[in-house]
């Protein structure tokens, strides 16, 4: 029998080109057309935001967000008003996104008696959040009524590092978006696209655990084997001087394309030969699952959290590789080895049996992420709270 719930779904802003603002706005979306009665807060309004039905009831808390507050002060009105907006509303369910909104959901429970169940989504590694956020989670995450990490790898950690309670943590993975039926490339990008050369293709914004130093030098040694060869990075950075620098340094301007903020990343995916991921550290790559659903054989690091949960067939161990190694549905190296970087992409590009051996396969693994598959153990676990 279907349940129906009315559900506020809260994150700091819908920004597009956020992986964890992309799966709010396909959940809210979701939940939507099944029925729910669908609400979200947000606490910043952005120009480019993902798109949501227009019968979602949207709230923007941008005058709030901008006082010049400390942050736990922040929290602690923020919670305040979550704890209004759900007795007003009658929320049943809210489902936060990021530490800046799950805190303050919580909170509106335990301070301002919010009657609706918590579930807070935890986006990316409780280590590598800020140090008030790390202090914070495991006395106030506790108190959740769901706890939903997107791999495994930090479910394991949210219970056995940071004591939280095992009853309450369900590793939900991030919903593959829905191929869109190819379209044509901007006129500006065809001949890049369509040439003959070798094409290395990454999806990332420029911060420092995308290690986009491992992978221009690594190209760059390529590039001294196989001129025709190149590397194209889609992204969304601020300041590109540095990587700019970077590529000038290695002599690789007619080599390395950055091109910025693209409309449509399907339709360049789908013109590359081989997707390459040099993160230090992760949540859950986003960009991995989108590649392969684009059938592109996959070199990855093997980084916390989330690259080996996607590229091998079972996981029994979540020890670091320390070479390259030939996995089911792709190849992981060690992170920081530009060697066995470089040696992961030479073999791609030299052995096209095994790209294709690996394009093959990559199509078994992306079922697991279906849409369908990934609403159904979200709105079981709204039912069963």
């Amino acid at each position: 029998q279907h349940m129906q719930h009315t559900i506020l779904i809260v994150i700091s802003t819908l920004q597009a080109w956020g992986g964890a603002e992309r799966v709010a706005s396909i959940l809210a979306n979701q939940l939507h057309q099944l029925g729910h009665r669908v609400h979200i807060c947000t606490w910043y309004a952005r120009q480019h935001e993902y798109p949501v039905d227009p019968a979602i009831i949207r709230n923007c808390l941008e005058e709030l967000s901008w006082w010049p507050l400390s942050f736990v002060t922040k929290l602690f009105s923020r919670a305040r008003h979550l704890a209004a907006y759900c007795k007003q509303h009658r929320i049943t369910h809210t489902i936060s996104f990021m530490e800046e909104a799950s805190i303050p959901n919580i909170w509106s429970r335990l301070l301002f008696n919010n009657p609706a169940k918590r579930i807070v989504s935890i986006r990316q590694s409780i280590t590598n959040m800020p140090t008030i956020s790390r202090w914070l989670i495991p006395y106030v995450y506790r108190y959740a009524d769901a706890i939903v990490p997107n791999s495994k790898q930090e479910a394991r950690r949210c219970e056995h590092l940071y004591k939280l309670p095992a009853n309450k943590i369900q590793a939900i993975a991030n919903p593959i978006r829905e191929l869109p039926a190819p379209s044509a490339l901007p006129a500006q990008h065809e001949q890049l696209l369509n040439n003959e050369r070798f094409t290395y293709m990454t999806v990332w914004r420029l911060s420092a655990e995308k290690d986009h130093h491992l992978m221009i030098s690594s190209f760059a040694t390529i590039q001294e084997q196989h001129p025709d060869t190149q590397l194209i990075i889609l992204g969304e950075w601020a300041e590109r001087t540095a990587l700019t620098a970077l590529i000038e340094h290695h002599d690789l301007i007619d080599h390395v394309h950055l091109l910025w903020r693209v409309d449509d990343v399907f339709a360049y995916l789908r013109k590359a030969d081989c997707f390459v991921f040099t993160s230090r550290y992760e949540w859950f790559p986003n960009a991995l699952i989108e590649a392969m659903s684009c059938q592109l054989p996959i070199i990855s690091t093997d980084c916390t959290t989330g690259p080996k949960e996607i590229i091998k067939q079972e996981v029994t161990s979540f020890e670091p590789v320390t070479s390259v190694s030939i996995e089911q549905y792709g190849i992981l190296v060690p992170v920081w080895d530009q060697g066995a970087l470089t040696q992961a992409m030479l073999m791609l590009l030299e052995q096209p049996k095994l790209r294709t051996q690996l394009s093959k396969q990559t199509q078994t693994k992306v079922k697991e992420f279906a849409l369908p598959e990934i609403i159904k153990q979200r709105t079981t676990l709204l039912n069963n709270l």
